[in-house]
């Protein structure tokens, strides 16, 4: 793949909807976005990622998603979408936001876990639950990170999935380079399973939202 189609693969799926300014927020995800919603895998999902810039960058808390409880799934996660079922932003009224199970958010490096924390007592931050690392974590700019939250068919808690049809892209701090969305299970790593069968660079540049950081 040559240069121009690379870069045309990150303007196609990482999507540029709106004007991106340098966000004041220092979290990896500043918006969610508002891809359709799905709550049918168990394991975990997340994605892999490195640092844009030359300076290494302190984790300080790892965090998730947490919707409105009067959003629901437009249509099923591996269900095709048509013209008759759109994508839509949160609905007015919703009411607030919680989590009806317990989760896991890991940050690895090389198969290693750098840093886990649970959700258990975190603290809603706008959109996103975080919880404080005991101490920072440090990361080297270049260096291919993994950043997962466990999740389980039907526990009540949804995650936007990677992929909109006609919905808006979750905006991420430019700090952060995107590489691929990831599904693990015991069988290993695998794309997540979507409603046909993708290629490998659908995935990249995608994630879902889903586990989040902030750094400073």
């Amino acid at each position: 793949i040559d240069r121009l189609s690379k870069r045309l693969l990150l303007l196609h799926n990482q999507g540029h909807a709106r004007p991106l300014m340098t966000p004041t927020a220092k979290r990896l995800v500043i918006d969610d976005g508002w891809h359709n919603l799905r709550n049918d895998l168990t394991g975990k999902i997340g994605f892999e990622f490195r640092i844009r810039s030359t300076d290494p960058l302190e984790v300080t808390h790892l965090g998730m998603w947490d919707y409105h409880e009067g959003d629901h799934p437009v249509r099923d996660a591996t269900l095709a979408p048509n013209d008759n079922i759109i994508e839509r932003p949160t609905a007015k009224g919703s009411k607030g936001r919680t989590l009806n199970a317990s989760h896991t958010i890991e940050l690895t490096f090389n198969g290693n876990t750098l840093a886990s924390a649970s959700t258990q007592g975190s603290s809603l931050d706008n959109e996103f639950r975080f919880t404080k690392l005991p101490a920072p974590i440090h990361l080297q700019p270049g260096k291919l990170c993994r950043l997962t939250m466990s999740t389980k068919a039907d526990d009540g808690d949804q995650f936007h999935n990677p992929a909109a049809y006609d919905g808006l892209s979750p905006e991420v701090h430019p700090r952060f380079e995107i590489v691929r969305a990831i599904y693990l299970t015991d069988q290993g790593t695998t794309p997540i399973p979507t409603y046909f069968d993708a290629q490998k660079d659908y995935w990249r540049h995608r994630l879902p939202v889903g586990p989040t950081l902030k750094f400073r």
